[in-house]
């Protein structure tokens, strides 16, 4: 638990300061790959066109960054689970369509991932 609460006082602290919305989200993804012994983690905002937006990413693994590219939501990647769902997701198929998060994470060499919603004014936002 102290874990978390300093991740959050680090995010926190960020806000307070009025850091640029895109070190705030690399900051998420850094935490949350920490807290859960991630190799990559991403924070994606869903869109109206069935793509999502990659804000802010972290990877301990030297993938590339991909702040700011649009992806597919479309079969049964993990962005599609997670959307259709509403709910936290796992997948070690990596089914996605090429362009599709799970493609881009299969190809920097992953072999498992998960994906949990953001909800913000009682939608889903993201993971």
């Amino acid at each position: 638990m102290a874990g978390e609460q300093a991740a959050l006082q680090r995010v926190a602290a960020l806000v307070a300061r009025a850091a640029a919305p895109e070190e705030i989200y690399r900051a998420v993804a850094e935490e949350l790959a920490r807290l859960s012994a991630a190799g990559i983690a991403v924070v994606l905002r869903y869109e109206t066109d069935g793509t999502a937006t990659v804000l802010g990413g972290w990877s301990g693994t030297g993938m590339p960054a991909v702040t700011g590219r649009r992806l597919a939501v479309e079969g049964e990647g993990i962005a599609e689970s997670v959307l259709r769902a509403g709910r936290p997701a796992r997948d070690t198929r990596f089914a996605g369509a090429p362009g599709s998060m799970t493609d881009l994470l299969r190809r920097a060499g992953m072999r498992a991932v998960t994906g949990s919603p953001v909800v913000a004014g009682g939608r889903l936002w993201g993971w």
